[in-house]
């Protein structure tokens, strides 16, 4: 009998507990030591229907997302992204005041009457502590999800009892013939999540029948999921969308050695350059200047025509709100206008954490002359440690740091455009063809002569010759 939550955990993959966790990476299936091979997995755009605010959704199957432990306000942005249903893997009776930006982490019941407000369904896989066994809780979690209106967003503490469960819930039932052991191998390496454990092997022998074998690949940050939120890319670069402020603690304490923030500053050669910040019960994309049509974003009358559910109650907001939609997002270092970089950049040094700004505006295009200009400080962070590289919604994020993993460790172009596939950034010469470009001069040959191992010379470079 597994008598609590901690032992069910551990019977998952004996590596972790609820509080105290130890995390590995995974290599492809059957994959000998050292060599590299491609996932086959290919996914959908991060963030559903709004990528600022759901950029720390990760995708598992088309239908299925999974992350950590929920705010109040990652639900509402979980409903107002496109999700249907919330899952949760616990039941938790307390809430926890945390982390995650302005909002504590709400109990079970308060998700549920959370869930309710945004207009999601809400269930629960795991009512007691005293479960049976992991095979038993893969039952639970097929009965919670009969007939749950899709896509849905399944979690517990911090992603990954519930990546597991979802994994072996999968290949068990086959409701999706395409989801084979190889995927399932490919998803925990993508997730950077280890699996590799003979005792987890054997709870996914007993519960799908499968002698599955996921190696073992140490090259991820042991601690790093305590910031869940971000999403491994290769080896010591990760990625995020917009931080909060009060992520600052979670991410050193993850492991993190330096941030590196490619947002626009508040000027770019010398013209206003704020971003957006996530707005509750306000679409994404209007203009923060404003245009022709809209005035600036942030004033009333801009967002009152941008509103996304009008019957929103003001408390949907906060209880002494006085409209049903925000105006403004200090946790997102914002200020009347929008995005402050000089708010982050004081953070961070108020923290003694490296901090790096290496801006890259959505206005102007990518190429091999920018990424060349940002080279030596992308190294100079790396070379710290883990390093994590944010944007608004973690896309420009990937971009770059493909890229500079790809430069780092010799990888070529085919390497590169695969990596960007997984992550759900695919590129090509009609897709993003700016990207597409810079790759292609960065890496091939050719761009490598100039570009590679921060060679600003010009000179060829006898590495790449």
């Amino acid at each position: 009998m597994i008598s609590n939550r901690a032992l069910l955990t551990s019977v998952f993959s004996a590596v972790f507990l609820q509080n105290e966790i130890r995390f590995m990476s995974v290599s492809a299936v059957h994959v000998k030591e050292g060599t590299e091979k491609a996932s086959s997995i290919i996914r959908k755009s991060i963030g559903l229907k709004s990528p600022k605010n759901l950029w720390w959704a990760k995708q598992v199957t088309p239908e299925y997302y999974v992350a950590g432990r929920l705010s109040r306000r990652q639900i509402q942005y979980a409903s107002e992204g496109g999700f249907k249903s919330v899952v949760s893997l616990f039941t938790y009776k307390d809430k926890k005041n945390c982390c995650l930006g302005v909002d504590y982490l709400p109990s079970t019941t308060e998700m549920d009457s959370y869930a309710k407000e945004a207009g999601l369904h809400f269930r629960t896989v795991l009512y007691s502590s005293k479960v049976s066994s992991a095979v038993q809780s893969v039952s639970d979690l097929e009965e919670s999800l009969k007939n749950l209106p899709k896509p849905a967003l399944l979690f517990s503490d911090r992603g990954y009892s519930m990546t597991f469960t979802l994994l072996m819930y999968l290949l068990k039932s086959q409701i999706n013939t395409d989801f084979t052991v190889e995927n399932a191998v490919a998803v925990s390496e993508l997730l950077g999540m280890d699996f590799s454990l003979k005792c987890t092997n054997r709870v996914l022998c007993n519960v799908t029948g499968e002698n599955i074998d996921f190696p073992k690949l140490d090259s991820l940050p042991k601690q790093w999921l305590s910031y869940w939120l971000a999403t491994p890319v290769y080896k010591n670069w990760f990625i995020a969308g917009q931080i909060l402020d009060s992520h600052i603690p979670l991410i050193k304490q993850a492991g993190f050695k330096s941030v590196v923030n490619l947002r626009a500053g508040t000027t770019h050669k010398g013209k206003p350059s704020q971003e957006t910040v996530t707005l509750l019960n306000i679409k994404d994309g209007s203009r923060t200047y404003g245009d022709d049509t809209l005035g600036p974003r942030q004033s009333l009358e801009t967002l009152r025509q941008q509103i996304i559910d009008p019957s929103k109650d003001n408390s949907y907001v906060s209880p002494n709100s006085s409209q049903n939609f925000a105006t403004t997002n200090r946790a997102e270092f914002g200020d009347l206008i929008g995005y402050n970089e000089e708010i982050e950049k004081l953070s961070f040094r108020k923290a003694g954490f490296p901090y790096y700004h290496v801006p890259v505006v959505n206005s102007e295009p990518f190429s091999a002359e920018l990424f060349s200009l940002y080279q030596p400080e992308l190294m100079d962070s790396v070379n710290r440690g883990p390093v994590l590289i944010h944007c608004a919604s973690s896309k420009r994020a990937g971009y770059i740091a493909v890229l500079a993993a790809a430069v780092q460790h010799h990888h070529d172009l085919a390497w590169a455009l695969s990596k960007l596939s997984q992550l759900g950034m695919a590129i090509s010469p009609s897709k993003k063809p700016d990207i597409y470009e810079m790759y292609v001069n960065v890496l091939t040959k050719k761009g490598n002569k100039t570009h590679c191992h921060s060679n600003k010379s010009g000179k060829i470079c006898t590495e790449c010759n």
